[in-house]
């Protein structure tokens, strides 16, 4: 029976979510090189940020187009590996470790995002899943070869590194197959294509453009102020008029 290989979906997520989570990992492994006195200091600028992009996320995510928010994470991503490998002081290296949570944040909570957009997003979420798993082992092994088994200094260690920034790129905007669902709410559709191998982004018009009714917005809408209101039955009027009739 031939070995099925997977699709350029499956791949493309799975190596999405093992590139994304790298920089994150490969801060852990390298704790002790960034901040020898404080391990735990680095653990902590390593998950905080990634926090707070997530935890803010609804609030400004549809302003941003996908296509902005994965130049942002290449920018992030190889920004801190440039911080924390040539920085002398601490501080300065902490702050490149928060770099690189922000990337981490950001690319999960965007691609994660992007899975919906797909036929099939069990697949999409499960390779993703698959590739984010597997960034534990590779992050670790990353530092390993180069720093413990080959003797390269930490800092040129994160400078290699950078190749994960392209291969980034490179999967997103020409390995990722176009999305199923043409969701036409990119910020940058009124300018110009915004061409990220046909992934278009979440940005304008999170409701409908033109609803039929209110009742369109509202699953539950209220009941109607007009129902409160209905004309009284013949049997109330005609017990009102014998009511009367026996008054007199």
């Amino acid at each position: 029976m031939p070995i099925e290989l997977p699709s350029d979906l499956a791949a493309s997520f799975w190596l999405l979510g093992l590139i994304n989570n790298s920089a994150y990992v490969i801060m852990i492994a390298g704790a002790k090189e960034i901040n020898e006195g404080g391990v735990a200091l680095v653990f902590l600028c390593n998950v905080l940020p990634s926090f707070l992009c997530k935890l803010t996320g609804p609030a400004w995510f549809h302003l941003v187009s996908y296509s902005a928010r994965i130049n942002a994470c290449m920018l992030l991503m190889s920004s801190s590996f440039f911080v924390v490998g040539l920085a002398s002081d601490y501080r300065v290296k902490l702050f490149g470790v928060c770099l690189a949570s922000l990337q981490s944040g950001l690319g999960e909570a965007s691609i994660l995002a992007l899975s919906s957009r797909y036929e099939d997003p069990t697949l999409c979420l499960t390779c993703w899943s698959s590739g984010t798993g597997a960034a534990g082992v590779f992050g670790f092994a990353w530092v390993y070869v180069l720093n413990t088994l080959l003797g390269w200094s930490f800092a040129v260690t994160l400078g290699v590194a950078n190749l994960l920034t392209a291969c980034f790129g490179a999967i997103f905007f020409i390995m990722l197959p176009a999305p199923d669902k043409d969701p036409s709410l990119d910020v940058d559709s009124a300018s110009d294509s915004d061409g990220v191998n046909g992934v278009v982004d979440d940005s304008e018009n999170l409701l409908p453009s033109s609803p039929s009714s209110s009742a369109d917005l509202d699953p539950f809408p209220p009941a109607s102020p007009s129902a409160s209101l209905k004309k009284p039955s013949s049997s109330s009027s005609s017990s009102s008029s014998s009511l009367a009739s026996f008054a007199q």
